[in-house]
């Protein structure tokens, strides 16, 4: 059972269940890090394997060419269930190390209930379910992280960064959200401005990834007429070519369920420290907490104009309309786009 104190804030996963879906395997794709002791459990079951060398002692798990999965599934299971990594055990459960440790969901993985977003923050009464698994695993890194280490660097960027913008590294945070939070309501009025997915030129692995119920695990790349889907294979390369589809150019309508959804999942990912402290590391030289702030509401805007653009793409390939859009098509959208932005590089450090 989980203690009722934990070391971390976990507040972002209250009201939220989660149930793995069977072949999804969206946590198998890309190259987690690896400890010494994780490598050597690994090494020990598949002693052919070439790990990669990573950063700060780590080593990376290998994946496929061409954006293929994880060396150790195989069949869509993951063969070494039992000597998982840490990344693999706490997924689809991040911690972020700021200004303290905060653990958020990653809402891309489709075992993840978003119908709470709707209602969020109020529909957090109640504690998360199925995580406690997931939970076990952080408490256990935890304990043998050196976590006053990533503090104290966290503290010390923070520091330095709210000098440079003129404000008070205890409240920067606090004080950004207070400045956006008024505009939430109105951040679509300005119309579609979506982040551009890259060409699959650039390679399957760099594309934004989610999972359909009818092709698996699908990357959405740009292409000439449109944005392309592609069903992507376990080993590597795309398995199908599910078609171009052109994405709205002005706002579809939303019915209010749909709405509701959408304002739930910004004020959702506002929440989130990854959120600041990413547009921090983004822009190293902004010159004001004014103009900080304005990144802030951009950046917003652009998750919103990305989530609507990315549900009507996914509506026209499942034969739906494109010009409205109800609950269940926001939240493919959520879903095909959260991933992406919890991979943006952060100002703090990702346990």
């Amino acid at each position: 059972m989980q203690p009722a104190e934990t070391p971390f804030d976990r507040t972002l996963l209250d009201g939220f269940d989660f149930a793995c879906r069977p072949g999804c395997a969206l946590c198998c794709y890309g190259s987690p890090a690896v400890s010494a002791v994780e490598a050597h459990q690994l090494l020990s079951i598949r002693p052919e394997t070439d790990l990669l060398p990573a950063s700060q002692g780590f080593e990376q798990l290998p994946c496929r060419p061409d954006g293929g999965a994880c060396v150790f599934l195989a069949s869509e299971r993951c063969t070494v269930r039992g000597a998982r990594p840490f990344p693999c055990r706490s997924f689809p459960v991040g911690v972020h190390i700021g200004a303290r440790l905060q653990a958020s969901l990653v809402l891309g993985c489709p075992g993840v209930n978003v119908e709470p977003l709707a209602d969020w923050p109020d529909a957090t009464s109640t504690p998360s379910k199925g995580l406690d698994e997931e939970l076990a695993s952080i408490e256990k890194e935890i304990a043998v992280a050196p976590l006053e280490a990533y503090r104290r660097e966290a503290e010390r960027r923070a520091r330095a960064y709210a000098r440079r913008v003129g404000m008070d590294p205890a409240s920067m945070d606090s004080e950004l959200r207070e400045a956006v939070q008024e505009e939430l309501d109105t951040l679509l009025d300005t119309g579609l401005d979506p982040w551009e997915p890259p060409s699959a030129e650039a390679g399957l692995a760099d594309l934004p990834l989610f999972f359909d119920p009818d092709h698996g695990r699908v990357a959405l790349a740009s292409a000439p007429g449109g944005w392309e889907l592609l069903a992507v294979a376990e080993g590597g390369g795309v398995a199908r070519h599910l078609g171009t589809f052109l994405p709205p150019l002005d706002l579809p309508s939303l019915d209010p369920s749909a709405e509701r959804l959408l304002a739930g999942f910004l004020r959702y990912v506002l929440a989130r420290d990854h959120t600041l402290w990413s547009v921090y590391e983004e822009n190293p030289d902004a010159p004001s907490a004014d103009w900080l702030a304005e990144e802030l509401a951009e950046r917003l805007a652009e998750v919103a104009s990305t989530v609507i653009s990315r549900a009507a793409v996914r509506g026209l390939a499942a034969g739906a309309p494109s010009d409205h859009l109800g609950a269940l098509g926001v939240a493919d959208g959520i879903r095909a786009t959260d991933m992406e932005l919890l991979d943006r590089p952060t100002l703090g450090r990702i346990l």
